[in-house]
């Protein structure tokens, strides 16, 4: 690790000394721990009354930086097209912010939300703040952050915190292996103690910034872990710092404090990035990092350390925090990606992930994506798999039908959940018929789709019935020619089981009926979707739809119910009525102890079908509060990569 010391020290000498091993220290905090007998005691009355009894003890601190409070602000944006920084925040927060995985540490977490948008769920516990922001740079981001906290407790951050660390999307991490004794933000601490420093990156970069002026060692962009008191808040805050120190610079002169609004991209680079490491530097405080060159220990590099390079990839793994990807434009890098499989294959080893499409002979279409290159199956392969470009695979087989995709999302966003489906369905052989009662689409270009989006105007319960008719009215006008017709909304997870085991299931399931459903519910019908039959019936429904429908969607006090009672219980007994053959995958009847409310989504039964090769999908927001990583198959897992498990998400509409 190497230690830059510019100017007089100002801070205060810390007392930990270097050695790795710290001593256990005991806080004044008590904590009941079971009392362990003697086992050479022969008293038996007094085992009984004694052997369940609980002392105080003080609480163990295997870390000084567990004595600490600590402030993570973490500036998030989204990329249309892209799900790169989806996949940066989400695992952040399931391994990252994961209280079970490591020591117990006081942290407070500001998510400040550039753009408003975000897909992926983040836990509403007490120590997590949402502030939503417009557009603004990470650096001014981090300002709002501080200023929220400030304000919100009426109180100066150094005064409620005593380190702060600054994070934004473009970083990927904590790459370390999860302990209940140490945390990801203990080697920072420890580097900071060793080198007597008050900010540690995990890397520092060595720019030189004009022919005549002295090189700069600078902090990451994206990662800093910082020892604070009212002199540094002030430094960062409301100093202003003059972007060169010479006016005949290479570039124009920009004076701005650290953090704050920012007058563009160089302005955040030159006031913002480097102006971190020189305000600092400059007032006598030490800078640290993490990455470590054995073959050059003390002499800097002139190329940025986090790029790749031969024979870097080892540094780089010590640096916790790694940045995949390097932009300087669109479609523009100035480097090659960086640890891309290396990160993606550990955090599907930590939370269990698959990805649906690992194993499979896949084409992409690569003509669908928006990057205006000659090139794009290149492109894609040298960069953009590492931004994780949403990218269609080409129809590997032929289902011979059709699915009526019925969406609507509050957000005006296609979520990654239904573009995983979505995919799977064109992989496996389907054309697609995409309906939404979202007024817009907004986190991708409709140009990246193989299909075409319908809109169509929100109703409320029932639409998605609208939605199917207009699509089976379609089908006729246009005189498609199909075998089979699947109507599916978005309130489906899927393939849960993967993709082979999905297609199988359509299969499997077609053979010997006219029309078949994933559930068979107490009520005696098919649960709302999916359901698919066979082409031979679409003038039947056609009519049944007409029916009830408008009368569910004139309905205006209570259309959920009447969508229910006129259109999703009857739909089954009316085709059943018509002499058609039904078939269902998780009959609730051959479920133990189905005698409970929605039994095919009850928690206490999930487990009798949900890894069920045959079943393919889940109803997520009926359940999702329920489960856990390690009861589900991890293509499961993957799917809901963007969603959160258990009490602190999505609250499941079932309740138990």
């Amino acid at each position: 690790m190497r230690k830059f010391n510019f100017g007089d020290n100002k801070q205060t000498p810390l007392i930990f000394s270097n050695t790795k091993q710290t001593p256990f220290i005991f806080s004044n905090t008590k904590q009941t721990i079971p009392f362990i007998l003697n086992n050479r005691t022969n008293n038996r009355t007094n085992i009984n009354q004694i052997k369940n009894t609980t002392i105080s003890v003080p609480n163990i601190i295997q870390h000084p930086i567990q004595q600490s409070k600590i402030c993570i602000i973490y500036v998030y944006y989204e990329r249309k097209n892209e799900k790169k920084n989806e996949t940066n925040l989400s695992y952040f927060i399931k391994y990252g912010l994961d209280d079970t995985k490591w020591i117990k540490m006081d942290i407070t977490t500001i998510f400040v939300i550039n753009g408003h948008q975000c897909e992926v769920i983040i836990p509403k516990k007490e120590n997590i703040h949402i502030l939503r922001e417009d557009n603004c740079s990470d650096y001014e981001g981090w300002f709002n952050g501080i200023n929220y906290m400030s304000t919100k407790y009426n109180k100066p951050l150094e005064q409620q915190f005593d380190y702060l660390c600054l994070i934004n999307s473009s970083t990927f991490g904590p790459f370390m292996e999860s302990t209940v004794d140490s945390h990801w933000l203990c080697p920072f601490y420890d580097s900071m103690v060793k080198n007597n420093a008050n900010a540690c990156s995990p890397y520092i970069n060595m720019f030189r910034r004009g022919n005549d002026e002295i090189d700069l060692p600078a902090l990451s962009c994206s990662f800093t872990l910082i020892k604070i008191n009212s002199d540094i808040i002030k430094l960062l805050t409301k100093t202003p710092v003059i972007s060169t120190d010479r006016a005949n610079s290479i570039y124009r002169r920009y004076t701005n404090t650290v953090l704050g609004k920012k007058e563009n991209k160089l302005d955040s680079i030159l006031t913002g990035e480097f102006g971190l490491s020189r305000v600092l530097q400059n007032n006598g405080y030490n800078i640290c990092c993490l990455y470590k060159n054995n073959h050059r220990p003390s002499e800097p590099l002139y190329e940025r350390e986090e790029f790749f390079h031969k024979n870097n990839d080892e540094f780089l793994k010590q640096t916790i925090f790694i940045k995949n990807i390097w932009r300087v434009g669109e479609q523009q890098y100035p480097s090659i990606p960086v640890l891309y499989d290396y990160c993606i294959n550990f955090i599907n080893k930590q939370l269990k992930y698959k990805n649906i499409f690992d194993g499979l002979d896949v084409e992409y279409n690569y003509d669908l994506l928006n990057v205006s290159l000659n090139n794009k199956k290149d492109f894609f392969h040298k960069y953009g798999y590492a931004e994780e470009y949403i990218l269609f695979p080409k129809k590997k087989y032929d289902m011979k039908g059709v699915v009526l995709y019925a969406h609507y999302d509050l957000n005006n966003i296609i979520a990654d959940y239904v573009i995983q489906g979505l995919k799977s369905l064109v992989y496996i052989g389907y054309d697609v018929l995409f309906y939404t009662a979202s007024s817009s689409i907004n986190n991708i270009d409709v140009s990246i789709l193989p299909f075409e989006i319908h809109y169509v105007k929100n109703k409320g319960a029932g639409t998605d019935w609208e939605m199917w008719l207009n699509g089976l009215k379609l089908i006729k006008e246009t005189k498609l020619n199909y075998e089979w017709i699947m109507f599916i909304n978005d309130s489906l997870l899927f393939p849960i089981n993967g993709i082979t085991n999905f297609m199988n299931s359509v299969i499997n399931s077609r053979d010997g009926c006219d029309f078949w459903g994933h559930w068979y519910a107490p009520e005696k019908c098919l649960v709302g979707t999916p359901v698919e039959f066979k082409f031979n019936l679409i003038d039947d429904v056609i009519i049944f739809i007409e029916k009830n429908v408008y009368i569910v969607l004139n309905n205006l006090l209570n259309k959920s119910i009447s969508a229910i009672h006129l259109l999703e219980i009857p739909f089954t007994k009316y085709l059943l009525d018509k002499n058609y053959k039904m078939k269902s995958i998780i009959d609730y009847r051959n479920l133990k102890g189905h005698n409970v409310p929605c039994p095919s989504f009850h928690p206490q039964l999930l487990n009798q079908w949900i890894n069920n090769p045959y079943s393919f999908a889940i109803k997520w927001k009926y359940c999702i509060s329920y489960l856990k990583n390690n009861i589900v198959s991890e293509e499961f897992n993957f799917l809901t990569r963007y969603l959160y498990y258990g009490p602190y998400g999505t609250i499941s509409k079932l309740k138990v």
